[in-house]
């Protein structure tokens, strides 16, 4: 699929393939990049990041202590825990923290699993 915005050479009494897709330029920063695309916004990340994260290291343990389905992935978190820093661990570390407590709200302690 072709990807092209508004503001390309397509207009009136031009005819797409019907493996085109027009989006609006309002829309551009909302499409995630796909083999060289446009990339979105930049992502901009918290001066205090680093600092929740230590803060909460505990709580982010123990709750992947207890993580089901894939290893590959509470391994991962737990291995950037230790120092081995790598985007999955970051992310799985990043997701639990974010899942699991309220440092948003004010609150530095991680709520219990629901369901």
């Amino acid at each position: 699929m072709n990807v092209a915005s508004t503001t390309s050479s397509t207009g009136p009494g031009v005819l797409l393939d019907e493996d085109d897709l027009v989006l609006p330029e309002e829309l551009r920063e909302e499409v995630l990049p796909r083999r060289g695309g446009v990339t979105g916004r930049p992502i901009t990340v918290a001066e205090d990041a680093v600092e929740i994260i230590e803060r909460h290291e505990r709580e982010i343990r123990d709750v992947m202590e207890k993580m089901r389905g894939d290893e590959a992935l509470s391994d991962a978190g737990r291995v950037f825990l230790l120092g081995r820093k790598t985007p999955l661990g970051a992310a799985v570390v990043a997701t639990v923290d974010a899942q699991e407590t309220h440092h948003d709200r004010g609150n530095s302690t991680c709520s219990p699993p629901s369901g």
